[in-house]
């Protein structure tokens, strides 16, 4: 199974979570996907992310991952890691508002006052939220919205190369896949080429209701 969510899945997932946004954890949980669902970053690199970087990522309107929190790729040097930054759109912009505003209700909450060095996504006890853990919760969140077993926080990555990849009016769709995702080079970019889930469900709707026979044609077939 392609490892990427369809327009109906994403649609469900987040309203099943705005149905319980009376509960503070959901509505962290839904800003943080939605925030993975528009940048396609990366769960390892995201679980870093501080208070203080979501206030600098607002004001420049980028979002920027340092080097020592990227995932590597292997070279003749060994281990290479580089930084990446990229355009928040408007969605991306809200999701990380939100996170804060959230942050400060938990803040509240606990009786504490957390700086911009603490972690932008904690626990109900404010302690930093794992990777672990957040997917853990997206299982949860995807199981009570009908979606199928197996989904993880690098869904979202997927989702947004393949978003890009149908939208994007640029010659090599896979240049501007590998420049949004920090990818190095098109070879990782490549790995998106096959179509996405939602291609797929389309054209076998399209194949399914084309050219159908009626039952008095279907008959006439059997029955000469």
């Amino acid at each position: 199974m392609n490892r990427d969510f369809t327009d109906t899945e994403l649609t469900n997932l987040f309203r099943t979570l705005r149905d319980r946004r009376a509960d503070l954890l959901a509505r962290r949980d839904l800003a943080w996907m939605q925030f993975l669902n528009e940048t396609g970053m990366r769960i390892g690199e995201f679980a870093q992310t501080t208070k203080g970087d979501a206030r600098r990522w607002l004001a420049a309107g980028r979002y920027y991952v340092p080097a020592d929190r990227r995932k590597g790729v292997a070279g003749k040097q060994g281990t290479v890691r580089r930084p990446h930054d990229h355009l928040l759109n408007k969605d991306a912009q809200a999701a990380l508002k939100e996170l804060l505003t959230v942050s400060d209700h938990q803040m509240r909450l606990q009786g504490d006052l957390w700086d911009d060095d603490c972690r932008l996504v904690v626990s109900r006890r404010g302690t930093p939220l794992a990777v672990r853990s957040f997917q853990q919760r997206l299982a949860d969140w995807a199981e009570l919205a009908g979606l199928p077993a197996g989904v993880s926080p690098h869904w979202f990555r997927h989702t947004k190369a393949q978003r890009i990849k149908a939208n994007t009016t640029a010659a090599d769709p896979y240049d501007q896949v590998a420049y949004a995702l920090g990818q190095t080079s098109t070879t990782s970019s490549r790995l998106y080429s096959q179509p996405s889930r939602s291609e797929l469900e389309a054209e076998a709707a399209r194949l399914e209701g084309q050219g159908r026979p009626s039952r008095r044609q279907f008959l006439k077939g059997i029955h000469p």
